[in-house]
């Protein structure tokens, strides 16, 4: 696994599919959404689903999960947490919005 601040990024067996694990609630309910169809997905997941590549978004209480196209690579699809359009960055900068509300 791979540390970015409060975020695990976890491989699956399917080569497409990816879990981010984080400290922060994402959401209180269950969410998914497909690209074309974003179903009950919040402001945030629909974020995710934009960026290039990303086909699906589940996500949990403290959980990411996305599928990309297989024609995209990962790096295309994450980014990094200082590249904009990118799902590191979004989860980054969602984390870094939590972490700021549970200081103050």
């Amino acid at each position: 696994m791979t540390a970015v601040e409060d975020i695990t990024v976890q491989p699956t067996e399917n080569p497409n599919c990816r879990v981010y694990n984080t400290r922060y609630e994402l959401s209180s309910v269950p969410e998914r959404g497909y690209r074309g169809c974003p179903g009950e997905l919040g402001a945030f997941g629909q974020l995710v689903l934009e960026v290039d590549g990303v086909v699906q978004v589940t996500i949990g209480p403290y959980v990411l999960v996305i599928d990309k196209a297989p024609l995209f690579s990962w790096e295309d699809v994450e980014g990094d947490k200082d590249s904009e359009g990118g799902v590191l960055f979004l989860l980054s900068e969602f984390v870094r919005s939590q972490r700021v509300s549970v200081e103050m």
